[in-house]
């Protein structure tokens, strides 16, 4: 035989001694001590017994039926309330402009443009992403009025609408004809 196959054999026989040691000294065993099968009932009840009871956990902040007051970021002009877009909800193809929010934590808003299917949406904040820095640099370039075609998904955080937004194209200029 081979050096290592020697080896190999002397480390499984050692593993195997203390095995059966350890498991002679802690007297554990596969089989009942009084020589009787248990059924499976009755190991289902032991387990049973030996279960404990997870702990109540209480919510971080209580709060009360009735107090949850849901307003969006904003509302467009005429309209008094407008409700949240659902989370995981995809906006597809929406033309609207950049804005910066008036909150410094924030950052970015996406005012949607009116047009004869959504009057009433209000407008969302930008999650930061890639596109959002492009979206950014092209305002830094043509200005405020520079608009943009979005898709993305939308989130809910405490009670507001945020938008991840994942496809941007620079929307053409209508010059004076209406969209």
């Amino acid at each position: 035989m081979s050096r290592i196959t020697c080896v190999s054999l002397i480390i499984v026989a050692m593993t195997a001694i203390y095995g059966a040691t350890s498991l002679a000294q802690n007297g554990a065993t596969t089989r009942p001590s009084d020589g009787a099968q248990s059924s499976a009932e009755d190991v289902l009840s032991e387990l049973l017994e030996r279960r404990e009871e997870n702990p109540l956990i209480e919510p971080a902040r209580p709060t009360e039926a009735g107090t949850d007051k849901r307003k969006p970021v904003g509302t467009a002009p005429g309209v008094e309330n407008a409700t949240l877009i659902r989370e995981g909800q995809y906006l597809l193809r929406r033309r609207g402009r950049l804005l910066r929010s008036s909150e410094a934590m924030t950052g970015w808003m996406y005012a949607f443009d009116a047009d004869s299917d959504g009057l009433g949406d209000p407008p969302m904040y930008l999650m930061p992403c890639k596109l959002l820095e492009d979206m950014e640099l092209i305002v830094e370039e043509q200005g405020e009025d520079a608009a943009f075609i979005l898709t993305g998904k939308v989130f809910v955080y405490r009670s507001a609408n945020y938008l991840l937004p994942t496809m941007m194209t620079q929307a053409p200029p209508h010059g004076n004809l209406q969209p």
